[in-house]
């Protein structure tokens, strides 16, 4: 399965929220494929938004915990999904563009948009434990 986030942020990342990232990427690649977007322009955000066809949009609200996650993630496989697309717009996490994204949290704190795609790498990477039955802590 590929993972596929599509992250809108006009400026810089945080470089810690990069490095996070960078190392999920390399700790989920024994599980899965994933790819971070980054846009920085809206116009391409609205354009991607207006593409979506199948994905989820981060919203603030009531989560689910990694063990539910992680049966999700094991769901979509068992069907044969091919790709997840995540939408994180961290100034907007409370409408969603697009009657063709479902809602989707981690949290019910308001983060930024490159917060989220952290922890989203990072719950990704929970669930792939979870569901190999390896230990989250080294």
């Amino acid at each position: 399965m590929h993972f596929h986030i599509h992250l809108y942020c006009p400026g810089k990342m945080p470089s810690c929220y990069r490095k996070a990232i960078s190392e999920y990427e390399k700790r989920l690649g024994r599980y899965t494929k994933i790819k971070l977007y980054k846009i920085q322009k809206e116009k391409e955000w609205e354009k991607s938004l207006a593409q979506a066809e199948d994905g989820f949009y981060m919203i603030t609200g009531s989560s689910q915990g990694s063990e539910e996650f992680s049966r999700q993630i094991g769901r979509w496989e068992s069907t044969g999904r091919k790709e997840v697309h995540f939408y994180v717009d961290g100034s907007k996490q409370d409408e969603i563009p697009s009657d063709q994204l479902i809602a989707f949290s981690i949290s019910r704190f308001q983060m930024s948009g490159s917060m989220t795609a952290m922890i989203l790498y990072e719950q990704i990477y929970r669930a792939y434990r979870i569901l190999h039955n390896h230990p989250y802590h080294k």
